[in-house]
């Protein structure tokens, strides 16, 4: 069962021994989603070229807020999933992407 973009239903995944914690190094701050990186990650999903694949096309702010929730909603169901990833290297925090894993229903 494939979910959309917009889908907030978990899958059903196996059991895990523990939640993955978040993960800090000299130049990267991988970690959970929360609410407030909205503004970062719409600046970013703006950009054609970071859905160019699959969708060939920038992301509306509607639809970085619900991949947002999707990605929330994996962590707090599934104790795992996708990182957001911010470089510690530059003075201020930047939004780089996001990187981590996924339940997979196949």
């Amino acid at each position: 069962m494939r979910r959309s973009l917009g889908s907030e239903t978990g899958a059903d995944h196996p059991p895990i021994a523990e939640r993955m914690p978040d993960v800090l190094t000299e130049r990267l701050d991988l970690r959970r989603f929360d609410v407030d990186d909205l503004d970062a990650l719409a600046a970013v999903f703006a950009q054609p070229e970071v859905w160019q694949f699959p969708y060939g096309r920038a992301f509306t702010r509607e639809e970085t807020a619900a991949f947002l929730r999707v990605q929330m909603n994996e962590w707090a169901q599934c104790g795992f999933g996708c990182w957001i990833a911010w470089s510690v290297a530059c003075r201020s925090p930047r939004t780089n992407g996001a990187a981590g894993s996924k339940a997979s229903s196949t």
